[in-house]
């Protein structure tokens, strides 16, 4: 509204330069209307400097929209009354008014507009008209270009309130696809919860098991071994269920560990190395901070290195670095290319356990990235260091 308004000063300024020039038209009252206009607009730019609330509520943008109207109607007597090329310029304040107000605060507008240019039947024509081919001319480019000035607003105007409508149609989708994620992860806890539950008894029997063939004495010397990691995958599944029952990752535990960073990775690895023995994991981590063991952050790590062991020969390495506030958990594999498996979970963080993990990253503010490091592939995390500060 403020350019426009500018554009109406410049339309006054051109009008008394051509009666100057000597055009007949009346230059104190075009120079006058210029001059409430300017006044007008700066008087609106400090108002938003200051923050002043009461131009900016609908009451307040239909009185400046009343006086552009006013000020817009002694143009139009002054250059001709119902004959003015002027008379097209109506539309603009109708056009801001849909955009800017209420309904009922663009029908007024609408209503002053033809009310003002009806009234100029009543008025005295300052311009009286002079029949002749030059001044005819004249006359129809002022139309013209009024016309063209017209059109080309209400053509902004429809093409700006049509892309935020389109902006608006778009984050209500992504809002709804949100809130279907957050729906499908609720279903999904519930059903790790119900499987916990039911499987906790078949692993407290095999365990009692396992412990009954351990001691019995009659166990061969070449079975002890297998026993043993039986036993200590036992153990890793009924955490893992432990995990799953105590809904991981929605909420920080009032007993959560606090530790060295590079302790917390490196028992990560440890825990990892269960689940790949014949991949090496090497961990780099140079930081003393001390943060907060976040369980779920850990799964998504793990997930993290099983994606890079698929694409790994022998060897993958889980490096932290802090910069600026800043956590960088990156994977380093020593493949050729990103996976096949984490180009479709990062395409599509509803697969699997994909979706909890990328749901993971964002509560916590982060975000997962993948990029080529050293012939391999790097698959970086990244979220501000004050979620795991203790």
């Amino acid at each position: 509204m403020l350019r426009l308004r500018w554009l109406f000063v410049a339309a006054c300024g051109a009008l008394t330069a051509l009666g100057l020039f000597g055009a007949q038209l009346p230059l104190t009252g075009i120079a006058l209307t210029g001059l409430g206009l300017l006044v007008l607009n700066l008087a609106t730019r400090c108002a938003l400097r200051r923050q002043l609330p009461a131009w900016l509520t609908p009451r307040g943008l239909f009185l400046q929209l009343l006086a552009d109207m006013l000020a817009l109607s002694v143009l139009v007597q002054q250059t001709g009354g119902l004959a003015s090329p002027l008379v097209g310029a109506y539309l603009v304040p109708i056009a801001l008014g849909a955009n800017l107000l209420p309904p009922r605060g663009c029908w007024a507008m609408f209503v002053c507009a033809v009310a003002s240019y009806s009234a100029q039947a009543l008025l005295p024509n300052r311009v009286p008209h002079v029949h002749g081919v030059a001044a005819f001319e004249l006359h129809q480019a002022g139309m013209w270009l009024t016309v063209v000035v017209a059109a080309a607003l209400l053509a902004g105007f429809l093409a700006r309130a049509a892309e935020l409508l389109r902006r608006c149609e778009r984050e209500l989708a992504d809002a709804r696809e949100a809130m279907l994620h957050q729906e499908q992860l609720v279903a999904l806890a519930a059903l790790a919860s119900n499987a916990a539950h039911e499987l906790a008894t078949p692993l407290a029997t095999m365990s009692v098991t396992l412990e009954e063939i351990a001691r019995d004495a009659a166990l061969p010397d070449a079975l002890g071994g297998d026993v043993a990691q039986l036993g200590q995958q036992l153990v890793r599944c009924r955490a893992a269920l432990e995990t799953l029952a105590r809904e991981a990752g929605v909420a920080r535990g009032e007993g959560a560990r606090r530790l060295p960073l590079s302790q917390w990775l490196a028992e990560l690895a440890d825990q990892w190395r269960i689940r790949q023995p014949q991949v090496r994991v090497e961990v780099d981590c140079d930081s003393a901070r001390t943060v907060v063991a976040e369980q779920s952050l850990g799964h998504t790590l793990q997930w993290l290195l099983d994606h890079a062991a698929s694409a790994a020969t022998t060897t993958v390495a889980l490096a932290a670095r802090v910069e600026a506030e800043t956590l960088h958990l990156a994977v380093r594999d020593c493949g050729t290319e990103v996976p096949e498996a984490l180009r479709d979970a990062m395409r599509d963080p509803t697969q699997s356990h994909g979706e909890l993990s990328h749901a993971t990253i964002a509560r916590l503010g982060g975000r997962l990235d993948a990029r080529p490091f050293q012939g391999g592939t790097e698959l970086v995390v990244t979220l501000p260091l004050a979620v795991l500060s203790p």
